[in-house]
């Protein structure tokens, strides 16, 4: 099963991010807890998150600007 949907699952994040990214849970932890004004729209297979896109508010513009996009191939 296939569903798109807004997720705050850390895990499931971190697991994707790290896989894709490389980066140490360290530095992913810095930017889910430092960043206050995000959201993250999640692809799920099988209720396995395997896409990510992240927005955030601008402060100044109050505009909400992509961050980062991530995609595991499987």
């Amino acid at each position: 099963m296939v569903n798109v949907d807004f997720t705050n699952d850390k895990n499931q994040i971190m697991k994707l991010w790290q896989k894709v990214f490389g980066d140490t849970a360290e530095d992913i932890e810095f930017f889910l807890e430092a960043c206050k004004n995000k959201n993250c729209l999640g692809l799920f297979v099988n209720n396995t998150l395997v896409s990510m896109l992240f927005w955030l508010t601008a402060l100044l513009a109050k505009k909400r600007k992509i961050y980062l996009r991530c995609l595991h191939r499987f």
